[in-house]
């Protein structure tokens, strides 16, 4: 009977110490839920924070990109008037410079009519001193004699007018003779001789004649009595050339001289050229 009591109360002992140990992991289930809730409500609370968090970060970001995007939007328009601008300067510039160079060119076009008129005036002044009945020629003067004489008479008559039978060293002066001459049929003296030594042609100034214009066939030195030259037509050819001819023979005659001027060429020349 005893021993039976002893175990129904180890029973209740048992069930009570059950029921304690139930009631208390239902408190600590209760508490950790509490606790749960809890933290779930902060973890809630942060993720709303941090979500505000970014759409204020994203709304700023929307805003400086916006900003950013306009600001270079400004710059680059403000770039392209800029450009304009330098585009409209840079064409006035070159309008503006292409009409003074125009204007430039007008003027050293003026200058140059000007300078070419006044240099035709002066080599005018330093001709026009030939004295009257002389022909003039590339600054010199030349006259051709009506009256013959043989080549001696006519040097000397030359002399006496302050001139010389004429010399030809160009081509140019050759012409100028030929067509002064060209409707004559006379043999004109020239200042050209061998007498000195024969074949050996000197101006009468001693030079050496250079340039040389003979007739075909010319100088032949015809019964060896031909030592002084003349300028005329060849009668077969027609072409005008030098033919050695008898110094005693009379033919008319050219002479040839410097202008008695004022200004003299040389003064001028190396401006004008």
């Amino acid at each position: 009977m005893n021993q039976m009591s002893d175990a129904s109360q180890n029973d209740q002992a048992i069930e009570r110490q059950c029921a304690d140990l139930l009631n208390r992991l239902l408190s600590e289930s209760v508490r950790n839920q509490t606790n749960l809730e809890g933290m779930l409500q902060n973890l809630a609370a942060a993720f709303a924070r941090t979500n505000d968090t970014a759409n204020s970060f994203c709304n700023t970001f929307r805003n400086v990109s916006v900003l950013l995007v306009n600001q270079m939007l400004d710059a680059f328009q403000n770039h392209q008037t800029i450009e304009r601008q330098n585009a409209d300067l840079l064409n006035r510039t070159l309008s503006e410079s292409e009409g003074k160079f125009q204007n430039l060119s007008s003027a050293f076009a003026r200058c140059n009519e000007t300078s070419n008129s006044l240099c035709n005036t002066l080599r005018d002044l330093s001709e026009s001193r030939c004295p009257r009945g002389w022909k003039v020629h590339n600054q010199k003067c030349y006259i051709f004699s009506t009256d013959q004489r043989n080549w001696d008479d006519a040097k000397q008559g030359c002399e006496c007018s302050n001139s010389h039978l004429i010399i030809i060293n160009a081509p140019e002066q050759q012409n100028f003779i030929i067509k002064t001459v060209k409707d004559n049929k006379e043999n004109y003296w020239i200042g050209l001789t061998d007498r000195a030594e024969e074949g050996k042609w000197k101006w009468v100034d001693g030079s050496t004649a250079s340039f040389l214009k003979w007739q075909t066939g010319q100088p032949d030195n015809y019964e060896d009595n031909e030592n002084c030259a003349t300028i005329s037509a060849n009668t077969k050819e027609q072409k005008f050339g030098w033919n050695d001819d008898n110094c005693g023979k009379s033919h008319p005659f050219i002479c040839e001289k410097l202008p008695q001027s004022h200004i003299a060429a040389a003064d001028f020349e190396e401006f004008c050229s």
